[in-house]
């Protein structure tokens, strides 16, 4: 309890922009996880750990624990968990303009996600995957991705889906010049 208590009051700081507080917060709690052995709690920690850095634009350091984040779910097989993480490195990938690893990642994401009949979860691969076939201007898989993603969110009704997947078909649009001045 001490521990998620620390995890709590980093994902906080880390809310507010204070990332030195953040960090401070969630390397305590991945200690108190380590010494207690839990290693589904250990993955959360460095998951948690990954997002302060990629908030901070630091790709590198938000790789290398989101795959110790991801080396742990594999170890206590935590399916759900795996996806987030795949989902999270095809996010990094994207970023540095990696996009075949990201294209990899997320589809790996995907493969879980429908596996365990995630759809909330199928639909944000699906939106990824459409927005890094955009970036690798594969549009045709971008578009069939993205309309399979909207269909979903609108039968989901979670708006904020339906945004994000709106928002990355305007980046499609873009990218094949279909708009109007």
């Amino acid at each position: 309890s001490i521990a998620n208590s620390y995890g709590n009051i980093g994902t906080v700081y880390q809310s507010l922009n204070n990332y030195s507080e953040a960090m401070k917060n969630q390397l305590i709690a991945l200690e108190i996880r380590k010494e207690l052995g839990d290693k589904k709690m250990m993955a959360i920690s460095y998951n948690n750990i990954a997002t302060i850095y990629y908030d901070q634009s630091n790709e590198t350091e938000a790789l290398k624990y989101n795959l110790a984040s991801l080396k742990l779910k594999e170890e206590t097989n935590d399916k759900l968990g795996k996806s987030f993480s795949y989902n999270n490195i095809g996010s990094i990938y994207a970023t540095l303009g990696n996009y075949s690893s990201a294209i990899n990642y997320h589809l790996d994401a995907l493969k879980i996600r429908e596996e365990i009949g995630d759809k909330i979860g199928i639909i944000g691969s699906l939106t990824n995957l459409g927005f890094v076939y955009t970036k690798s201007k594969k549009f045709d898989l971008a578009k069939q991705h993205l309309d399979r993603a909207l269909a979903l969110a609108k039968e989901s009704g979670k708006k904020s889906k339906i945004q994000d997947t709106y928002q990355k078909m305007t980046l499609l649009d873009s990218a094949l010049g279909n708009f109007s001045s």
